[in-house]
């Protein structure tokens, strides 16, 4: 299993980074990593509202079906995605700072199966994805 934790600043109130973190379909304009991102479900956004990821892995497109586990705004987000390969969980925290709000990630990934064999070297490359995204979403709540 893959681990990564962050923390940045960002300049707009703890409610507008909440509600851009919970955008799921928003996800691909600041994750580099996303490829694409839509959601999958109607109706009013929170727990169980669904979407589709397809993650850039590796070379390879890789689909996730997302869930979001909590929704608790403008505090925490969690969500799960998960294909028969891979199973992740990113929780988002979001306090108000004095400049705006604080946006902590904590971001676990685990192989499944035969994919296992690859867990050693699986963690240098989540660092870096988990870095960039979080370099994306600064960016992107700077403007």
């Amino acid at each position: 299993m893959a681990h990564h934790e962050t923390t940045v600043d960002v300049p707009v109130t703890a409610e507008a980074a909440f509600a851009h973190l919970a955008d799921r379909a928003r996800l691909s304009s600041w994750d580099p990593s996303i490829v694409e991102s839509e959601r999958t479900d109607t109706g009013p956004l929170g727990e169980g509202s669904r979407s589709r990821l397809v993650v850039a892995f590796f070379g390879r497109r890789i689909e996730l079906d997302e869930v979001i586990e909590r929704y608790d705004s403008p505090h925490e987000l969690a969500v799960a995605g998960r294909n028969k390969n891979v199973e992740s969980r990113t929780v988002y925290r979001v306090e108000p700072s004095e400049s705006g709000a604080t946006i902590t990630t904590v971001s676990d990934l685990k192989l499944k199966g035969a994919l296992r064999l690859f867990d050693k070297g699986l963690q240098v490359t989540f660092t870096n994805i988990g870095d960039k995204a979080a370099d994306g979403l600064r960016r992107t709540l700077d403007r």
